[in-house]
Formats: C-alpha cells, sequence, structure tokens
C-alpha cells in the first residue's frame, strides 16, 4: 500500500469506530506467510497506535 492508501483506510477506520458506538475491537489476520518477527512487531504496532487513536477520541466524546 502507499502512504496515501494507508492514511485513507486509517481515517475510515476512525470515521466507523466516530459513527458506530457498538464498534468495540481492531482485529487482525497475520496469516502464514512467514513474515519476518521485525514486519510483525511494525503491524503490531501500527494496530496498537490506531487503537489508542480510537479510545482517545472515545474518550473525548464521552
Amino acid at each position: 500500500m502507499r502512504r496515501a492508501e494507508v492514511v485513507r483506510a486509517r481515517e475510515r477506520v476512525l470515521d466507523a469506530f466516530d459513527r458506530y458506538p457498538w464498534l468495540s475491537r481492531l482485529h487482525v489476520h497475520v496469516g502464514s506467510q512467514g513474515c519476518p518477527p521485525e514486519l510483525m512487531a511494525a503491524g503490531v504496532r501500527a494496530v496498537w497506535e490506531l487503537a489508542e487513536e480510537v479510545n482517545a477520541r472515545a474518550g473525548a466524546a464521552g
């Protein structure tokens, strides 16, 4: 994915959490592609950062 696509996808996820308060989790699938541990760790960090932003927005809204 290009950086612009990642930014748009991230905004779509954040918008969905803003619109649908019943959403409560993020889910990822790593699969069995044999990814290097560093790549998987980077993915976990990205999802964690997204979850932190979702939680911060929810706290600001509530």
